[in-house]
């Protein structure tokens, strides 16, 4: 393993006076995204702290045959965004090609799978995110050759940190909405786990739900409370 290569230095604050680092968007909360050439893939999210200048430094290895490159705040040993690359694509076997990380827990909070840089990963999610708090996963998305796709399961899932219901599903395949005998996309309550609203598609187009479907939203949205029974004829 080479010894670590300090590439910048970059000097951040509320004015983003040209920076070699440009910021893409605006605040958010106390985050600001980044956009950087060496993080090709995605914008990188680095903490910022309202109204206050901040530094961060962009740092490269090699490992393994690839190529580690790490962004972290300036003093402070927590990298928060790793990303490995070979022939400068994302790309890494068996392994998270980028990782995310709570600047002030060091806990990993986000996993992404990349393979020759497009996003993929075989038989498990190819995108993850965990709880900062408690490291539970709250979202997984499954990618193959850098789009959604999962036969019989859903592609996305997000869970509810505490009670760990599904709080939303998708269901995709090649890339587009589609499930057969029943919603492609649901949204629940995260502590009663009670349906809040489905979607119907069908290989990408909007399909009609079932009837009695279309019954229950109606009773939900008008207040009534009427247990479901047949339609009547």
């Amino acid at each position: 393993m080479a010894a670590f290569q300090r590439v910048l230095i970059i000097s951040l604050s509320p004015s983003f006076p040209g920076l070699p680092i440009k910021p893409h968007g605006a605040f958010i909360g106390r985050r600001i995204t980044a956009c950087c050439d060496w993080f090709p893939h995605r914008p990188v999210e680095i903490s910022l702290p309202e109204k206050a200048s901040i530094s961060f430094v962009v740092e490269s290895e090699l490992a393994g045959g690839y190529e580690r490159r790490m962004v972290r705040t300036s003093g402070c040993a927590v990298v928060e965004h790793e990303a490995w690359l070979l022939h400068g694509k994302l790309h890494r076997l068996d392994e998270p090609a980028v990782i995310k990380r709570d600047r002030e827990t060091g806990a990993v909070i986000a996993q992404e799978w990349w393979t020759h840089g497009v996003q993929h990963r075989d038989g498990a999610p190819a995108g993850i995110a965990y709880d900062p708090l408690t490291g539970v996963i709250v979202y997984e998305e499954w990618i193959m050759k850098g789009i959604r796709h999962r036969e019989g399961a859903p592609a996305v899932l997000q869970y509810h940190p505490a009670t760990r219901i599904v709080v939303h599903e998708q269901w995709y395949e090649h890339g587009l909405f589609h499930r057969l005998g029943g919603p492609d996309s649901t949204y629940r309550d995260g502590i009663t786990g009670a349906v809040l609203h489905a979607s119907w598609f069908r290989h990408g187009r909007a399909a009609a739900p079932p009837r009695d479907q279309r019954r229950l939203e109606l009773e939900r949205f008008a207040g009534l409370r009427r247990p479901p029974g047949l339609i009547p004829s």
